[in-house]
């Protein structure tokens, strides 16, 4: 059976913060873990998962929730096959979750981001100076190693191809993006 992991690095280490995208990467993991659960025709396991800071993926044995403790709920290392598919659903821009990923991505591990918005690039004077380089570092990261991209809305979806076809012009739109 193929496994869809989603990633929740930045909740694990935070699980207090409920700002929208904390709430939509819950949401969204509760409701693929509920479908898988009560499908008869099972094609996937879902299962929570967290880089640590020894930069070794874990696999959690729940989504992180408001009231759990921080880096709390570790089952066990993750194994990271070639066959998974490693979804970050979570705002992840300062983990280096990405790079982590390229052995596993080079032997044909399939990687997604949710993509929420663009505002460090397109609106940078509402962010911090740091704020606005670590999201350009993260999208540089995502420019190189995703596969594809689910994104929160068409604007963003729209952005996001102009910025990757800047930063990587040989890369199409459908090897880009996927909504």
């Amino acid at each position: 059976m193929k496994r869809l992991l989603l990633d929740y690095s930045t909740l694990w280490r935070n699980p207090t913060w409920n700002t929208g995208i904390e709430r939509v990467a819950r949401r969204l993991g509760e409701e693929l873990i509920s479908i898988t659960t009560t499908a008869s025709n099972k094609k996937y396991e879902i299962i929570p998962v967290a880089l640590d800071d020894d930069g070794i993926f874990v696999t959690l044995d729940h989504i992180p929730k408001i009231n759990d403790i921080e880096m709390s709920n570790v089952v066990e290392e993750l194994l990271i096959l070639p066959e998974d598919i490693y979804f970050v659903l979570d705002a992840n821009w300062d983990r280096r979750v990405l790079y982590k990923l390229y052995p596993p991505w080079s032997a044909g591990l399939t990687v997604g981001v949710m993509q929420y918005d663009l505002i460090p690039l397109r609106i940078p004077w509402t962010c911090v100076s740091y704020m606005r380089q670590a999201f350009s570092d993260w999208l540089r990261e995502c420019s190189e190693f995703v596969d594809f991209y689910s994104c929160i809305s068409g604007s963003t979806e729209k952005f996001l191809l102009e910025e990757i076809q800047k930063r990587h012009p040989w890369r199409t739109s459908q090897e880009s993006l996927s909504t």
